[in-house]
């Protein structure tokens, strides 16, 4: 197949879904390289797609919640990056 067929088809894609496609292309590619033996392509297209590489400006962090921990004085570590400023 050319490329010039893929790319075309790459630029009919709506610009909201492009970051779905990239993770397929980029998750494949290194599939390649690796060697790994690649999956059957439909079984790719049920699973979930990655989210965008940006974060939305009003992330929600709540996913988070439970999973950090903090291993010192955090007010200590808050006031010297506060006193940098």
């Amino acid at each position: 197949m050319e490329l010039s067929r893929v790319i075309d088809e790459i630029k009919r894609i709506p610009q909201d879904r492009l970051s779905e496609v990239y993770s397929f292309i980029h998750f494949f590619r290194l599939g390649l390289e690796s060697g790994s033996p690649q999956g059957d392509v439909s079984e790719l297209a049920t699973k979930p797609m990655l989210k965008p590489l940006s974060p939305p400006s009003n992330y929600d962090f709540s996913d988070l919640v439970g999973r950090l921990t903090w291993q010192g004085n955090a007010v200590a570590v808050q006031r010297s990056l506060r006193d940098e400023w």
